[in-house]
Protein backbone atom coordinates (compact mmCIF):
# COMPACT_ATOMS: atom_id res chain seq x y z
CA UNK A 1 0.00 0.00 0.00
CA UNK A 2 1.30 3.70 -0.65
CA UNK A 3 0.31 7.02 0.89
CA UNK A 4 -1.35 9.43 -1.12
CA UNK A 5 -0.35 13.06 -0.37
CA UNK A 6 -1.65 14.25 2.83
CA UNK A 7 -0.73 10.46 3.98
CA UNK A 8 -3.87 9.17 2.88
CA UNK A 9 -3.45 5.52 2.05
CA UNK A 10 -3.96 4.18 -1.39
CA UNK A 11 -4.78 1.41 -2.92
CA UNK A 12 -2.85 -0.04 -6.50
CA UNK A 13 -4.28 -2.13 -8.84
CA UNK A 14 -3.59 -4.03 -12.14
CA UNK A 15 -5.90 -6.07 -13.50
CA UNK A 16 -5.02 -7.72 -16.93
CA UNK A 17 -8.15 -9.38 -19.31
CA UNK A 18 -6.97 -11.76 -21.66
CA UNK A 19 -8.62 -13.95 -24.48
CA UNK A 20 -9.35 -17.07 -24.61
CA UNK A 21 -5.46 -17.99 -26.65
CA UNK A 22 -3.95 -16.39 -23.44
CA UNK A 23 -3.51 -12.78 -25.32
CA UNK A 24 -3.61 -9.75 -22.98
CA UNK A 25 -6.42 -7.35 -24.53
CA UNK A 26 -6.59 -5.18 -21.72
CA UNK A 27 -4.82 -3.62 -18.88
CA UNK A 28 -6.37 -1.62 -16.29
CA UNK A 29 -4.49 0.55 -13.47
CA UNK A 30 -6.09 1.35 -10.59
CA UNK A 31 -4.94 4.12 -7.87
CA UNK A 32 -7.91 4.30 -4.74
CA UNK A 33 -8.53 6.51 -1.86
CA UNK A 34 -8.41 4.14 1.07
CA UNK A 35 -10.88 6.45 2.84
CA UNK A 36 -13.40 6.21 -0.12
CA UNK A 37 -13.39 2.64 -1.24
CA UNK A 38 -14.21 -0.52 0.25
CA UNK A 39 -12.87 -3.58 -2.15
CA UNK A 40 -15.33 -7.08 -1.40
CA UNK A 41 -14.32 -9.83 -3.62
CA UNK A 42 -16.12 -13.46 -4.60
CA UNK A 43 -13.75 -16.34 -4.98
CA UNK A 44 -15.31 -19.21 -5.38
CA UNK A 45 -13.96 -22.91 -3.74
CA UNK A 46 -13.88 -25.08 -6.79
Amino acid sequence: MELAAGGVPVLVIRRVAYDRTGRAVEVNDMTLAGNRYELTYEIPAD
